[in-house]
């Protein structure tokens, strides 16, 4: 049986076939509710700025508890410490 020949640029097809995401889940940042990404932003700008006054491990250690406790992400130091070192 003959194959059915594709028009078009190959390397138009293959771009447009692959997946948005290399892995299955989504980063916690973007599971958060939408309420909350006002508040993350505002924390990563404060860290950014140096406003925290405290190396990246810290901040990301205590911005993990906090996340946890008001049941906002479980994610923990070295998912926030990705985060913050994220541009």
């Amino acid at each position: 049986m003959a194959r059915k020949r594709q028009s078009g640029s190959l390397v138009a097809a293959v771009i447009e076939s692959l997946p948005t995401r290399v892995h299955g889940n989504a980063p916690w940042y973007e599971r958060v509710a939408p309420e909350h990404l006002d508040e993350l932003a505002e924390l990563k700008a404060a860290w950014k700025s140096g406003r925290l006054g405290v190396p990246r491990m810290t901040a990301a250690r205590h911005i993990s508890a906090q996340l946890r406790e008001r049941g906002i992400s479980s994610v923990g130091r070295q998912g926030v410490d990705e985060w913050l070192a994220r541009d």
